[in-house]
């Protein structure tokens, strides 16, 4: 029976979320785990390109490399399963009754959704990339607390050569 689920997209739930180029927390917080994210589920065509030789490497300062050794996919590579590859959505839900807020949320889940946006922007500014993206990395939010539901968006703006991380809620 077909469920209508795309094997394009994956998620996880409550995983936690380290530094990116760090395997273990520095001090582990289980706040930093978000309900759940959605991303892309690794496919065979993207594992065929990520195993591919990068083209824009310059042969006077790197050896050869792949694509994959180039370009960071996941903001958790060693999480014992499958990568979830390219994250764009980041989903935190609390008791109407409980003690946390909206804000506690919005802390709980700026760290993961950071990691996101660094993705998509250092994806971005990888040398060889001559795709123009309007408006950028972008990250959807959605938290809810009972029946309460705020949306918000996440997008990376450059200042000074700088990246800047803004998030909006609507």
């Amino acid at each position: 029976m077909d469920l209508g689920l795309s094997e394009l997209f994956s998620s996880r739930i409550q995983e936690t979320v380290y530094q990116l180029g760090e395997t273990e927390p520095q001090s582990f917080n289980p706040r930093k785990q978000p309900d759940r994210i959605h991303g892309l589920q690794l496919t065979t065509k993207l594992e065929n390109i990520l195993q591919q030789a990068y083209a824009h490497d310059d042969p006077l300062q790197h050896p050869p490399r792949l694509t994959e050794d180039v370009v960071t996919t996941s903001m958790n590579l060693e999480n014992g399963g499958d990568p979830l590859l390219f994250p764009f959505l980041v989903l935190e839900a609390k008791s109407e009754k409980g003690p946390q807020n909206f804000e506690s949320m919005e802390i709980q889940t700026a760290f993961p959704i950071k990691n996101a946006l660094k993705l998509q922007y250092d994806l971005l500014k990888t040398r060889g990339n001559t795709m123009d993206v309007p408006g950028g990395p972008f990250v959807w939010y959605l938290a809810n607390r009972g029946e309460d539901w705020r949306v918000y968006g996440a997008t990376v703006y450059e200042e000074e050569g700088r990246p800047n991380y803004v998030s909006v809620q609507n």
